[in-house]
């Protein structure tokens, strides 16, 4: 007997369909016996051929006749084929099974497998019967592995997690101690239900992934079998050591307790939660490097379940792109996007899929970044769970705010911190899970409150913790508004801790700008060992940034920040650093980038006269020509005093209008009648198109301020001075940053201002000083009103009004409070020095600064009262107040002999130290 042609067809196709599929490593079972339009049951497993447990049904079609219906484009090429049944009872029955169906079109000849899902969107049916496309893209191959693996789940039973809180979740044991660390509210017994039987580890492990902590001690009070996690025996069980440890990160934040948790001989489960848990604290703590080590360890060994895998897997791209790694990471974490396709029913899956697609997005180029399924993969139920957690917080935070405001003095016994507990947690959870965006954001609130809590402040360890969260996050600006406020409101001791922990070399691709920027803020404050170290390093760097940058891969301009570093370390560094920085500025190629440039000339301006030697002067006007002129001036001003052609030079722009060579020419005393004569005109031309402006209502901000300038030539230079355009000036606007330079320097100078000036001046002052508030603009304006009073006092022939607009001031505003302070410095009468006492208290740093500076200055003088001050204007935990009295010793050196102010010989601001023991040294 003769074999049927398109039976032996069958035959091949399925056998060969069969091979395809075993290439892509899934299993296959042929259904010879009870074949009712299911060929292959296929079993699908991953690329490590772990079985997921989902199973395809596959009909199968093979030979030329299944390929006579063919689509094609615009352009003729097959797009793919039209399969038909005249009648739908297998279309029917494939729509119906409890298993997800494809059509595969085995080609012969090109031994080529074509497939597509029959899906109710798919099938089309015609009068009789029913028909199927087939594209020609869809190939059984491993391009299209993960199509076929969303096949498999299509119709996975679902999970539903509603009231999942209160009737907990059926897992295997293998699987709890993940859902513990990642979704604890499923492990853990609910806070609002008994727990009568004692907790198992898993349970505890839970509870403390949710900071319950106070929980935890309630059910050791009611179950005396459960054991004291604070004082374990040594032959614990390994999952008790385990909680104990998680309890010992939470409280002491040592991440190296985890490590040895990591054991190879526990079972694989407990070898990823361990090691998840390690690497996870490890990256928290900035060392990606030991956690990379230890994931590879793990993945090297290859014993992991799927979720656990895939679990490992993301920690491991979160390290690799924190160490600049990207594409590595981008490829690792883009094969797990897709995982709650694999395990449809583990809602741990579904969430590291999510925080998988956060990875692929944050190290894509713009370009390829994929908004859509990045959002869509991200939207998970453990994902909504833990941004609850997060809203507690903030709510919980909220609530203290209130509290705080309607000045509750209520105390809540054996009550915790919620907010802390609540924000806390979801750091956790999203750290835990590798939700690296999720646990920046997370650890930006958590740091937030601790910083700002009322309570929190005043704890120099809590303020260190809080500024150094705000690094590791990489919340760069925060970070420089925080350091900067604890700097000068103090603990300054806490940014110091915080910045000596920074180590340049070792910063992740997150935290990358936010340690510089720390390093920045705080350079005044290091020792001189580490500043100069620091120093060096932002040297070597800037000259090859390669390493660097490959490592932290910055989103931002190095070279000008490193720049920035180097200045602020100026004064801390000693006298031989602050040599080697002067020689790298003039050793370098000339620079036309402005950023750089001016960043350079800022460093250039703050090193101090004695390194400008007469050879590096020379050098210096060498080079200056072929730099941007941001640097190209400050480089002529510090050659100008040693070399008189440069000074002349300088002149000679400066006449013909270049307030850079002006500036650039330093002590405007020292000019000449002539040149004096020729500037005040050109800023007086200027001026002019200035007032016209502002009278068009066109208020144009930044360059430098015109009105300062003119008031500080007619001051030094009578003979020459213009006052009348200083007075179109005061009378012509209110906008501030045309006034407030003229109207400080105005009212500090105000006694050497002859009476016809003071006369003229007085009306204008009181005009500003009692005009409304400034219009709103879209950027901030500074308030010309205080210094106007100011100069109004001070020009006030009756001391009894003096007296009461100084009182009257200093109940004012932050700027009114400073501008009492300066209106002090000239009265000798107790009413002022009282009024200087109590603003030396004020809760703003900047009016401490302001009092103390005057108080300083006002002991100089020979006032005892004054001088009975300075210890306790010195007990100020920030840097600001020091510096003031540092400012007023530069001008009174009488000051750096009075024993009440030797403390200030060791302070920790280097700027203050220059001033009162001539040294850097602590």
């Amino acid at each position: 007997m003769r074999a049927s042609v398109q039976e032996q067809r069958g035959g091949i196709g399925a056998h060969e369909v069969t091979a395809d599929f075993e290439r892509i490593g899934w299993g296959v079972a042929e259904n010879s016996q009870h074949d009712l339009g299911t060929d292959l049951f296929l079993m699908a497993r991953d690329h490590r051929l772990i079985d997921l447990g989902m199973v395809v049904g596959a009909q199968v079609k093979a030979g030329p006749t299944f390929f006579r219906e063919e689509a094609r484009d615009e352009d003729g090429n097959v797009t793919g084929w039209w399969f038909r049944e005249s009648k739908r009872d297998h279309f029917d029955a494939w729509l119906s099974h409890q298993l997800p169906h494809i059509i595969v079109l085995r080609n012969l000849d090109t031994r080529t497998s074509y497939w597509a899902q029959i899906t109710d969107g798919a099938v089309e049916y015609t009068d009789k019967g029913a028909k199927i496309f087939v594209p020609a893209d869809q190939i059984v191959d491993a391009a299209n592995a993960d199509k076929l693996l969303g096949v498999a789940a299509s119709k996975a039973s679902r999970v539903t997690w509603e009231g999942s809180a209160w009737g907990g979740a059926e897992l295997s044991p293998s699987h709890q101690l993940r859902h513990a660390l990642l979704v604890p509210r499923l492990i853990a017994p609910h806070p609002n239900r008994s727990c009568p039987a004692t907790p198992i580890p898993v349970q505890v492990i839970a509870m403390l992934v949710q900071v319950r902590l106070l929980d935890i001690a309630e059910l050791g009070d009611q179950h005396a079998s459960l054991p004291d996690l604070n004082a374990l025996p040594s032959d614990a069980a390994w999952d008790w050591k385990f909680a104990a440890a998680v309890l010992n990160f939470i409280t002491e934040g040592g991440p190296d307790v985890l490590k040895v948790l990591v054991d190879i001989d526990r079972p694989p489960h407990e070898q990823a939660a361990a090691t998840v848990v390690y690497a996870a604290a490890m990256l928290e703590d900035g060392r990606a490097e030991d956690a990379l080590d230890a994931l590879d360890a793990l993945l090297g060994r290859n014993e992991l379940d799927l979720v656990d895998h895939a679990w490992v897997q993301l920690q491991h791209a979160r390290a690799l792109s924190e160490l600049g790694r990207r594409q590595e990471a981008r490829d690792e974490a883009l094969n797990l996007v897709s995982l709650a396709q694999r395990a449809p029913g583990d809602v741990t899956a579904a969430a590291i899929g999510g925080a998988a697609a956060h990875t692929v997005f944050a190290v894509s180029d713009w370009g390829t970044r994929d908004i859509k399924t990045t959002i869509s993969a991200a939207d998970t139920t453990a994902s909504w769970w833990r941004q609850q957690v997060s809203s507690w917080g903030i709510s919980a935070q909220a609530e203290k705010l209130f509290r705080t405001w309607g000045r509750d003095s209520s105390v809540t016994l054996g009550g915790e911190d919620e907010a802390w507990r609540y924000l806390r947690s979801a750091s956790l959870l999203a750290g835990l899970l590798g939700d690296h965006r999720a646990w920046r954001h997370a650890t930006k609130q958590l740091a937030g409150y601790v910083l700002t809590h009322r309570d929190h402040g005043v704890d120099q360890g809590l303020v260190t913790t809080g500024l150094t969260m705000l690094s590791r996050c990489g919340d760069h600006k925060g970070l420089g508004l925080a350091v900067r406020r604890v700097v000068t409101e103090g603990p300054a001791a806490a940014a110091q801790s915080a910045a000596l922990r920074v180590k340049p070399k070792s910063s992740t691709h997150t935290a990358a700008q936010a340690d510089l920027r720390m390093l920045i803020e705080a350079g005044d404050l290091f020792p001189r060992d580490r500043a100069e170290e620091l120093a060096d390093w932002a040297q070597r760097t800037f000259l090859d940034p390669g390493a660097y940058a490959e490592r932290t891969h910055p989103t931002f301009l190095l070279r000008p920040i490193l720049v920035d570093l180097m200045s602020a370390l100026v004064e801390a560094v000693g006298e031989q650093a602050q040599h080697q920085m002067a020689d790298f500025v003039l050793d370098l190629p000339a620079q036309s980038d402005q950023s750089t440039a001016n960043r350079l000339a800022r460093l250039v301006q703050r090193l101090p006269a004695t390194v400008w030697t007469l050879k590096r002067a020379q050098r210096a006007a060498d080079r200056a020509s072929g730099d941007n002129w941001e640097l190209t001036y400050p480089l002529l001003g510090i050659a100008a005093p040693r070399m008189p052609e440069v000074r002349e030079r300088l002149k000679a722009e400066a006449r013909e209008g270049s307030l850079p060579a002006l500036f650039a020419l330093g002590n405007v005393r020292e000019l000449n009648v002539g040149l004096v004569k020729s500037v005040i005109e050109r800023i007086t031309s200027r001026l002019e198109n200035q007032i016209q402006e502002v009278a068009q209502g066109r208020l144009s901000g930044g360059g430098p301020d015109l009105g300062y300038l003119i008031t500080l030539l007619n001051l030094w230079h009578p003979e020459c001075a213009n006052w009348a355009i200083v007075y179109r000036l005061l009378a012509s606007t209110r906008w501030g940053e045309h006034l407030t330079g003229a109207l400080n320097l105005l009212a500090n100078r105000a006694a050497d201002l002859p009476d016809d000036v003071a006369t003229k001046l007085a009306p204008l002052a009181e005009a500003i000083a009692s005009g409304p508030d400034v219009r709103p603009v879209l950027f901030q304006v500074p308030d010309p009103r205080p210094p106007a009073r100011r100069l109004q006092v001070t020009l006030q022939r009756s001391a009894e009004e003096s007296i009461g607009y100084l009182s009257t001031l200093a109940r004012g505003n932050l700027e009114d409070r400073r501008a009492a302070a300066l209106l002090a410095r000239n009265s000798r009468d107790e009413l002022s020095m009282g009024v200087l006492i109590a603003l030396a208290g004020d809760h703003e740093p900047r009016v401490r600064a302001a009092a103390a500076r005057v108080i300083a200055e006002r002991a100089a003088a020979g006032e005892s009262t004054a001088r009975a001050q300075l210890p306790f204007l010195i007990e100020d935990g920030g840097v600001l107040v020091a510096k003031a009295i540092a400012a007023a010793t530069r001008e009174h050196r009488q000051l750096a002999d009075f024993d009440e102010l030797r403390p200030l010989r060791t302070h920790i601001s280097a700027q203050v130290r220059v001033v009162f023991s001539g040294s850097t040294e602590l």
